[in-house]
């Protein structure tokens, strides 16, 4: 049936249904309803931020998955309590009143006290006075997300407030308390209360000493409904770090990005979750820079201050804020939920690492966003859905194994039933082995060991592959074995594209056979910025940097 001219859309779709209702009341009219229109559902969403190549981390812990659930809702708001706010333009759009709770100037080194003013006026002294270390932390949680600029966060909505509580060599505990009693709209030392109180607090930051006052102010604000997450301290020790240990507070403890314990984390019986804190001293997937994580981190060593820069850092300080932002997409989900209630989910969910179990290592596991966002919807994800830590995996040494993680993104229980592992050129260097959990929750497997062993071979590129097949589908990891630097390569060839940036249409192309020189050229390029990238297509399928493909850049 027409519909009048001139209606917009809700007019329209009142038209429609009020149309269908009076055709039923007609005589020999069984059906009368309106023609839906359905939209695609998306099962993944990966952002156009420029560098978020860059944060493996965000892969670990399914969050392209759990975007394809939700992306988060300005109706969430987050505290940061750390060392204030920054003006940079991927924090700024997320960015509501906070306060500067620092008491003692000469702490605060802004000439003040308490004041309504949050901003990172710096934490040392010295050529670069500010870490910025709250707008790293500030940047995971939710950094502007698919703007084509710098870093993606966890969240894509919402909003994050800065309580400033951390200044030149440090915090004090009463001032720290009293920034988690202002941010949930209790009474406090600066006699205010934001305009309405967070729903969850981060606390990067700890140290030794328990503090009976601490606690009760933490067990107030959960009861006013805060959900407070805090960094399970960088000492690699079991002695118990505060806040971290206090009841009522999630410990988040750090892993790299083969998922192990990361070196500096501490282990203790209150650590409850583990998350990516990465590793800045090594480079693991072979991207060229340090496993560390990825955010904001504006840059005062020059002048004026770079705020438009970006930095690599470690620690639970790191970890903590991926547990806040998924925590923020739970809630976002499902509003109504308890703090109480959102902890429960993000901790049933969690991937069992280490000892089956609870752990002092890991706690319950790594940190899953899909399936912490499935279990607030209500759903239980229907059969087990097979994912991997990483599609491909480069080796520079003979002899050498990694460990790339396995997680179960659906429902049930998964199993891997059989790896199988392949070569292209060398002979048989590569195998690939399980890593069995004796008391499977949500999957029999916790990672996939995958090991070279070369010797004898000439210097030169090998490639291979490992098939990993379960009862939740198949995934192929592309494995690539760089011996010395001398040597011939296989004979492959590797495409480089140049990518517009903005509308990532691609302007120019080179195709390079790795047998020869690697050298390139990007002919009757306009004058403009680019990205540009590498990777082969092993399989034909006429995409580069797909699962299973031996070299992407």
């Amino acid at each position: 049936f027409p519909i009048p001219a001139g209606l917009d859309d809700a007019e329209a779709a009142r038209y429609s249904i009020a149309l269908a209702a009076s055709l039923r009341g007609r005589a020999g009219v069984r059906v009368a309803e309106p023609d839906w229109r359905m939209q695609p559902l998306q099962s993944e969403l990966r952002p156009n931020d420029t560098h978020y190549n860059l944060q493996w981390h965000y892969e670990q812990v399914q969050l392209p998955a759990a975007w394809g659930v939700t992306t988060g809702s300005n109706d969430v708001r987050i505290a940061v309590l750390d060392t204030g706010s920054a003006p940079a333009s991927d924090l700024v759009p997320r960015t509501i009143q906070g306060i500067d709770m620092i008491s003692d100037p000469q702490i605060a080194g802004d000439g003040d006290g308490i004041d309504n003013d949050p901003t990172d006026v710096g934490d040392s002294n010295g050529v670069q006075p500010s870490s910025f270390h709250g707008a790293h932390v500030a940047g995971t949680i939710g950094a502007a997300t698919d703007n084509g600029f710098g870093v993606a966060g966890v969240t894509w909505a919402g909003q994050i407030m800065h309580v400033r509580v951390l200044g030149i060599g440090g915090g004090s505990t009463f001032d720290i308390l009293n920034g988690v009693l202002w941010a949930a709209g209790l009474q406090n030392a600066s006699g205010q209360v934001p305009a309405q109180p967070a729903q969850i607090q981060n606390l990067s930051l700890g140290g030794p000493g328990f503090s009976q006052a601490f606690q009760d102010a933490i067990n107030d604000a959960t009861a006013a409904g805060s959900l407070i997450i805090a960094a399970a301290g960088n000492e690699n020790s079991s002695t118990p770090s505060f806040p971290a240990a206090y009841d009522n507070v999630i410990s988040v403890a750090a892993v790299d990005f083969e998922r192990q314990r990361a070196p500096y984390s501490n282990f203790h019986p209150t650590v409850d979750i583990a998350a990516p804190g990465g590793d800045v001293t090594v480079d693991r997937n072979g991207d060229n820079f340090p496993d560390g994580v990825l955010s904001t981190k504006p840059d005062d060593g020059v002048s004026p201050t770079n705020f438009e820069s970006f930095s690599f850092y470690q620690g639970t300080s790191m970890a903590a804020p991926h547990v806040a932002g998924v925590a923020a997409l739970v809630l976002s989900v499902d509003p109504t939920l308890t703090p109480a209630q959102v902890g429960t989910i993000l901790l049933q969910t969690a991937t069992d690492l280490g000892a089956p179990g609870r752990d002092d290592q890991f706690g319950e596991g790594l940190v899953d966003a899909f399936a912490a966002v499935q279990a607030a919807a209500g759903g239980g994800g229907g059969g087990p859905v097979l994912a991997l830590a990483s599609t491909s995996v480069l080796f520079d040494a003979a002899s050498d194994t990694r460990r790339i993680g396995v997680s179960n993104v659906g429902g049930g229980t998964l199993q891997v039933q059989s790896l199988t592992a392949t070569t292209n050129s060398g002979g048989n260097w590569l195998s690939a082995s399980r890593v069995a959990i004796q008391q499977p929750t949500t999957s029999d497997t916790s990672a996939i060991d995958v090991t070279v062993s070369a010797a004898g071979l000439a210097d030169g590129l090998y490639t291979g592959s490992v098939v990993v097949a379960s009862n939740g589908g198949t995934q192929t990891l592309g494995v690539t074995l760089a011996l010395g630097q001398g040597g011939t390569a296989p004979d492959f060839t590797v495409y480089v594209l140049a990518v517009e940036p903005n509308e990532l249409e691609t302007l120019a192309q080179f195709a390079l056979q790795t047998s020869g020189s690697l050298a390139y050229a990007l002919d009757s390029l306009p004058e403009g910025d680019f990205f540009v990238v590498a990777g082969t297509d092993e399989d034909n399928d006429g995409f580069i940097c797909d699962p299973g493909e031996p070299l992407c850049g």
